[in-house]
C-alpha cells in the first residue's frame, strides 16, 4: 500500500534523512573514536551510549527509507475539484458545539502536527470529512465524547 504525502511532507522527510545519513553519521563516528581513546571499551559508558545512539539512528534511517520508498506525493494538480474534502485540501470546520472555527489540511501521517493545523487522514476527524462537502455535518467520536461539526469551506491551494 503507497503512503500519500504531501510534497513538502516529502521534502521534509527527504532532509531529515539526509541530515541523518549524512551530519548525524559523522558526529556519531567521532563520539565512538573519542570514546575508543578512553580505553577499555567494554566498561565505557560514553562508548555504549555511542553505540546506542548509532543503531537509533540506523534504524530511524532504514524507517524513513522504507516509508519513502512506498510514498505516494499526491499534488493539487492532481485532485479532483469538485468541492468535496480530499488529501491535501485544507478545511474550515465549525465545531456545532462550541462555535469555534478551525482548518485543518488533510495531510499524511507522518506530516501531522494538529496544532499547526495539519490532519492526518487516517484521524477519526479526517476520516469523517473525507468525501463531504460544505453544508455538511458530520458526528466524530472521539476519547472525550462525541463532536459534531459542520464544514465550512473546502480550500483547495
Amino acid at each position: 500500500m503507497k503512503n500519500p504525502i504531501t510534497q513538502n511532507g516529502y521534502n521534509d522527510l527527504f532532509r531529515e534523512l539526509d541530515h541523518r545519513m549524512t551530519k548525524v553519521r559523522l558526529e556519531i563516528a567521532a563520539e565512538i573514536e573519542t570514546a575508543r581513546g578512553y580505553g577499555d571499551i567494554s566498561e565505557n559508558a560514553e562508548y555504549d551510549f555511542a553505540k546506542t545512539r548509532q543503531a537509533q539512528n540506523e534504524a530511524k534511517i532504514a524507517q524513513l527509507q522504507e516509508f519513502m520508498s512506498n510514498a505516494e506525493v499526491i499534488t493539487a494538480t492532481g485532485l479532483v475539484k469538485d468541492g468535496r474534502v480530499v488529501f491535501g485540501v485544507n478545511v474550515k470546520l465549525l465545531n456545532s458545539e462550541t462555535e469555534k472555527e478551525v482548518t485543518y489540511r488533510i495531510v499524511g501521517e507522518t506530516e501531522s502536527d494538529i496544532k499547526n493545523g495539519m490532519l492526518s487522514y487516517k484521524s477519526p476527524l479526517a476520516q469523517e470529512i473525507i468525501g463531504q462537502r460544505p453544508g455538511d455535518d458530520v458526528e466524530v467520536e472521539t476519547p472525550k465524547g462525541v463532536n459534531y461539526y459542520e464544514i465550512l469551506d473546502v480550500l483547495y491551494d
